[in-house]
C-alpha cells in the first residue's frame, strides 16, 4: 500500500484520481483514496442541507434580508420564503398551543406538570 505522496506516480494514476491529486494534493488524495476506494460516490446539487438551512433562514431572516439569504444559502427566494411562512405558522400554532396549556394547567412550562416540578409564575 501507498503511504506517502512521494511513492506516487501521478502519470499513471486513473484520471479520477489524478484530478483529485490536482485538487486536494497527493496526500490528501491518498487519505481520500484510502477512506473511500472502491464506491460510488455522488454528491448533492446543493452544498447545505435543506432542514437545516430552513432552520437557519427563520433565525437570520430580519425582514429584508430575503435576497441576502438567498444569495447565500443558493436556494430560490420563494422556496426561502415558504420556509419563513411555515416557520412563522409552526410558532402561530406553537404559541396557540402554549397559551392553551396555560389556560388548562395554569403553568407556563409543560415540563412543569409531567416532571411534578412547581413552577412559579
Amino acid at each position: 500500500m501507498i503511504k506517502s505522496g512521494a511513492e506516487v506516480e501521478i502519470s499513471v494514476l486513473h484520471q479520477t484520481y489524478q484530478r483529485l491529486a490536482e485538487l486536494v494534493g497527493v496526500d490528501n488524495m491518498l487519505k481520500i483514496y484510502s477512506e473511500f476506494r472502491g464506491l460510488q460516490i455522488q454528491f448533492p446539487m446543493r452544498m447545505y442541507d435543506r432542514d437545516a438551512v430552513g432552520k437557519r433562514i427563520a433565525q437570520e431572516y430580519n425582514g429584508g434580508n430575503l435576497k441576502a439569504l438567498s444569495d447565500k444559502y443558493d436556494y430560490s427566494q420563494r422556496w426561502i420564503y415558504q420556509q419563513i411562512k411555515t416557520y412563522k405558522q409552526n410558532e402561530t400554532w406553537r404559541e396557540s398551543r402554549n397559551e392553551a396549556f396555560r389556560v388548562i394547567h395554569g403553568c407556563d412550562r409543560w415540563w412543569a406538570t409531567t416532571n411534578r416540578v412547581s413552577v412559579t409564575q
